[in-house]
């Protein structure tokens, strides 16, 4: 069976079946018409939106070969590619990187699976070629020979999806870009829930006692950006700071590092959007800081679950998770409903990030204990 790199006939051949037939990842036959690094874009953009996600990096690379690309591996790559910070693989970004030269063997490795060399980058179109999409369809693949190593045991099943031409809009098209768990979440045709992740920032986001970079940077700052993708990529779900710090605090040292790091991309719409207070700019500020944080931030929270936030929208307090370091600020929540994960350490841990990834997820949480 012909399977062109970047056009997967899905209803005649897996990726599984892929990567069992041939000796090297994407060894393949390749269209003549097809430029090397436009078909390797098309390859792992499986739902052919025109963007690359991690939950699609995954998915290919994995069925390929599971031993060598771990979730942390595939978390670099969409680090070191996703100039933007918008969580996901532009082609543009794609054609960036495949002009470069390697600055560590993940991207090199990465380089091998897909077989692009920098000449190829080079030789690529500018803009990602438009075409028309038939319809097709990407389904669950059997485990492959454990000798293998593409799959572990306890790795999750696939779920199917179905992509066609209709146009999509709205909801909808956030539920496009979702990750496969995510996709078992909507109630209706074009309803998902709105959820709000209140995060605290000191000590909570930071690591205070880390004086030089207040832990963002190396491995927990990438921990970091992958809660930010999975969130961005979760339909319905925002997050807003609240933090007790006096204006100048934010101004001169929260906002630069957020958006020096790319975690500004936790409370922005936009990448290129900057950040603000929301008393300062109740159009677009997610920022709530000074005197009404210092009074009590659950007293604030109820505001702005109420409706006093730049979306103006209300939220079911079910719907909202608040996590901070200091247990005093969870008082009076007893009343309020809302989902709190008190960080008992300097600074969220990877069980922190987990729950509030999960949170994102729409999965069950564990209920707070403090």
């Amino acid at each position: 069976v012909k399977c062109c790199l970047g056009h997967f006939l899905f209803n005649t051949q897996t990726v599984h079946e892929l990567a069992t037939s041939t000796p090297s990842a994407f060894k393949m036959t390749v269209d003549v018409a097809e430029d090397r690094v436009v078909g390797a874009f098309r390859t792992l953009d499986l739902n052919g939106d025109g963007f690359i996600s991690l939950s699609e990096l995954k998915r290919v690379l994995q069925e390929l070969s599971g031993s060598a690309w771990n979730d942390r591996r595939l978390s670099k790559i969409l680090h070191y590619l996703d100039k933007n910070r918008d969580g996901r693989i532009q082609y543009s970004e794609f054609v960036r990187w495949a002009c470069s030269k390697d600055e560590n063997t993940v991207l090199s490795d990465f380089r091998k699976a897909v077989q692009i060399s920098r000449e190829d980058g080079l030789a690529a179109p500018p803009a990602l070629p438009t075409r028309p999409r038939a319809e097709r369809r990407c389904t669950s693949t059997s485990r492959r020979p454990s000798e293998s190593g593409l799959r572990q045991p306890n790795e999750p099943a696939k779920v199917d999806k179905v992509v066609t031409d209709a146009p999509i809009s709205g909801s909808d098209s956030a539920v496009a870009e979702m990750s496969q768990d995510a996709m078992q979440i909507k109630a209706g045709p074009n309803f998902v829930s709105q959820r709000l992740i209140v995060f605290d920032f000191d000590a909570t986001i930071t690591v205070d006692k880390d004086s030089d970079f207040k832990g963002l940077h190396g491995n927990r700052l990438e921990r970091l950006l992958e809660m930010m993708s999975c969130i961005r990529r979760s339909p319905g779900t925002r997050c807003v700071l609240v933090t007790a710090q006096f204006p100048s605090a934010t101004q001169e040292t929260t906002i630069p590092l957020l958006e020096q790091t790319g975690l500004h991309g936790l409370f922005v719409d936009s990448f290129e959007a900057p950040l603000s207070l929301y008393r300062e700019d109740k159009d677009h500020g997610t920022i709530y800081n000074g005197a009404e944080a210092m009074m009590g931030k659950i007293a604030l929270i109820k505001k702005i679950i109420a409706g006093a936030n730049c979306w103006s929208i209300s939220f079911e307090p079910t719907d909202v998770l608040f996590i901070d370091d200091s247990a005093a600020n969870f008082k009076g929540s007893d009343s309020t409903g809302i989902n709190l994960r008190h960080v008992q350490q300097d600074g969220m841990a990877d069980d922190d990030i987990a729950v509030v990834e999960a949170f994102a997820r729409r999965e069950a949480i564990p209920r707070c204990m403090f």
